[in-house]
């Protein structure tokens, strides 16, 4: 993958090439006007909400935050009782942010877990001997009795010294978060993971990204001092753009991808398009071939159809960052197996996605229900752009 960043004074357009493909984009402001997600900050209890197992955070913002807790646990918050929280999700349409009390602190390759006394590895490592060998590590850490951590993907192959020079120092930031509380006010921020292009850029892992293409010196130069020392491997990945004729966005194609995901009628290559509805309830993609299939087996010609129309509609739920209930019409097919080959489908092309996506299978009416994670705001909620 490539990351493209096109930059004006006040905010940097961040694009995701996958494949010259775009199925990311992000419009992020270099100063922010409120809290972002991962931020830990001071909040006060505001109240209970009644038959919910949640309260309600003020943390200095328009909307309260919403805190999910359980009931036991819900007798124990009395509005003016300051908390310690961090967010979890960000506000969406009417609702605020949510956020937590299971704070994490994240590095490179390690994350610290205050509230979870125990030595973790990402299951992305799956070879046992290298899971051992980062658990025994972890026992080594600051106060891992009484604190816990995760060892990332990123720690694989890591030596012991560099893992605990950075367990030091999030264990160190930890505490540090714990004093500044004492003497901050209401919707202080106590911690925050970077700038916003930084955070953008380290949520992707190091081995898949080719290169960072920046159209702006500037900052070029802040986001390597930010990126490199946490990622000492992308140091060489950096690339400044320069052209007095192109745009660094009408060079990657990005512009034409970009206005092609604000369209409802999206064409399909080879012929035949998608119609996708987004709505408050949820997003309808509908399949189309746009003409009658004359092939002798019929079943056979809609099911290649069906397949070859998956990669469009993964890229444009991710770049569109739909999310919630998904339903997708593909044109009918009558074999069970052509459908599992449909899922199965689905399935490896949605392994780019970051979100946590399921797929729920075929309805009685012949529709795929996916669920996806919902994270931030739509790509038309974010240009302003009604459904």
């Amino acid at each position: 993958m490539r990351l493209i960043i096109s930059c004006t004074q006040q905010y940097a357009q961040a694009a995701l090439l996958w494949e010259n493909q775009l199925i990311d984009y992000q419009k992020l402001p270099f100063k922010e006007k409120t809290h972002q997600l991962g931020d830990i900050v001071l909040a006060v209890v505001k109240e209970r909400v009644p038959g919910l197992d949640a309260v309600f955070m003020d943390i200095g913002e328009a909307k309260p935050a919403f805190m999910p807790v359980s009931k036991k646990e819900k007798t124990t918050y009395r509005p003016g009782m300051e908390r310690i929280v961090q967010i979890r999700k960000e506000a969406y349409a009417e609702k605020g942010p949510e956020v937590t009390e299971h704070l994490s602190v994240t590095g490179a390759s390690v994350v610290l877990t205050p509230q979870v006394a125990s030595i973790g590895v990402s299951a992305k490592i799956t070879e046992d001997k290298e899971r051992q060998r980062l658990r025994n590590i972890g026992q080594t850490f600051p106060q891992a009795e009484s604190v816990g951590y995760i060892l990332r993907t990123e720690s694989r192959g890591k030596s012991v010294d560099i893992l605990q020079e950075e367990a030091k120092a999030l264990y160190g930031t930890y505490q540090n978060i714990v004093s500044r509380a004492k003497f901050s006010r209401l919707g202080d921020t106590l911690y925050t993971q970077g700038t916003p292009l930084g955070r953008w850029v380290l949520s992707f892992p190091t081995a898949s990204i080719e290169g960072i293409v920046v159209d702006d010196p500037r900052v070029l130069a802040s986001l390597q001092e930010e990126i490199v020392p946490l990622r000492p491997a992308l140091k060489e990945r950096f690339h400044l753009f320069q052209d007095a004729k192109w745009t660094v966005f009408d060079v990657y194609s990005i512009s034409s991808q970009l206005q092609k995901a604000t369209q409802k009628r999206v064409l399909l290559p080879g012929g035949g398009y998608l119609f996708i509805e987004e709505t408050q309830a949820l997003a309808a993609i509908d399949v189309n071939t746009g003409k009658a299939l004359t092939k002798a087996d019929k079943e056979a010609a809609i099911s290649q159809f069906n397949l070859k129309a998956i990669p469009t509609i993964v890229q444009q739920i991710l770049l569109r960052n739909l999310s919630g209930i998904i339903l997708i019409d593909f044109i009918n097919m009558d074999s069970k197996v052509h459908e599992q080959q449909v899922l199965e489908a689905l399935k490896d092309e949605f392994a780019k996605d970051r979100h946590v996506t399921r797929i729920m299978g075929f309805t009685r009416l012949k529709l795929v229900e996916i669920s996806r994670e919902r994270r931030g705001a739509s790509l038309s909620q974010r240009l302003g752009i009604s459904s």
